[in-house]
């Protein structure tokens, strides 16, 4: 497995602890955050992290390739 592979699987990982039950417990309280209830901003944050988290190494791995040629096109 490459290295971005790995770095992906471990970030799978990492969503799905921090998305798991005891986690989301600590958070599930009666407090608002920018007027949302706490468990919401956590959520949303966690899950936008790990998909900026991904498409950083997406374009990494991406750089890394080169430049790929353009499709044919067929007439």
């Amino acid at each position: 497995m490459s290295g971005t592979g790995e770095r992906l699987l471990a970030l799978a990982v990492l969503g799905a602890v921090l998305l798991n039950y005891p986690l989301l417990d600590l958070f599930a309280v009666d407090g608002h955050l920018f007027g949302l209830p706490v468990l919401f901003c956590y959520l949303f944050t966690v899950w936008g992290g790990l998909i900026g988290v991904v498409a950083l190494l997406q374009r990494r791995r991406s750089r890394q390739r080169g430049p790929t040629a353009p499709p044919e096109s067929r007439g």
